[in-house]
């Protein structure tokens, strides 16, 4: 049913789009005269987005009593499509609590590995090219026995922070298991991915420093196949990231390795 913005005669309109508060009582609408009963919903800065709405074709008000059923009625309704739309945000919250991890709000790892065999699948089916790095943060376990867990924690959330700010929108940034990290980006090669984490390595102002003034560095490894390369799973293409970035604790620390 339609209200008439342009009319300024139109208690309806004024009531819902202006006062943002209910109506109750007779709208002509195309020459009938319709008992009406609107309600605004209104979004969280009162702007109206839409309208609960129940009428009847009359030539007379209702009863008392009728104005009470139509009342509840509208209540009764409001109820079911607030109920239906919490239950809608509570299974949603469900869904985001299983497939991030707690502490860094990252993916977690069970996610993390469906994704990258689905991202391995379609770079194989498309003949495309797959880039993944390993990320290990150097030396995290004496930050832990020196410093205690929940200075380890935080760091561990601070390097969450910097990874998701350094990846794109498409790729994806997993916690692997304590202080490791996974990055998977598709339709990337093995060059690409070392541009987009160069900046963690060359910029150590974005790293969390320590209380002792020291600053936790990054261990990276590089793994990846494109069209050339024969079918292999997710554990081969972590295996190799993972020996990489070994590669790159054994050359010194806080560097990339590919």
């Amino acid at each position: 049913m339609l209200l008439e913005r342009d009319s300024q005669k139109n208690e309806a309109y004024t009531s819902i789009f202006e006062n943002k508060k209910p109506f109750r009582g007779f709208v002509d609408i195309i020459g009938v005269n319709y008992f009406t009963a609107y309600d605004p919903i209104l979004d969280s800065e009162k702007n109206v987005i839409g309208i609960l709405y129940v009428g009847r074709e009359t030539e007379s008000y209702f009863s008392p009593i009728q104005k009470v059923e139509l009342s509840i009625s509208l209540i009764v309704l409001i109820s079911a499509i607030l109920g239906a739309f919490l239950t809608f945000l509570s299974s949603r919250l469900i869904i985001s609590k299983a497939h991030i991890d707690s502490l860094t709000r990252v993916l977690n790892r069970k996610v993390g590995e469906e994704s990258l065999q689905k991202a391995l699948v379609r770079t194989f089916e498309n003949r495309n090219k797959l880039s993944i790095a390993f990320i290990d943060l150097d030396g995290f376990k004496a930050v832990n026995d020196k410093f205690g867990y929940v200075v380890g924690d935080e760091v561990l959330k601070s390097i969450a922070k910097v990874l998701k700010c350094v990846v794109r929108k498409s790729d994806h940034l997993v916690r692997w298991g304590g202080d490791e990290f996974l990055m998977i980006f598709e339709e990337t090669s093995k060059d690409e991915a070392y541009e987009i984490l160069k900046r963690v390595i060359e910029d150590q102002s974005i790293l969390p420093k320590l209380p002792d003034d020291s600053i936790q560095t990054l261990s990276i490894g590089i793994a990846g196949v494109d069209r050339h390369d024969e079918l292999i799973d997710i554990d081969q293409l972590v295996t190799a990231a993972d020996y990489m970035m070994y590669q790159s604790k054994n050359g010194g620390r806080n560097q990339i390795s590919m």
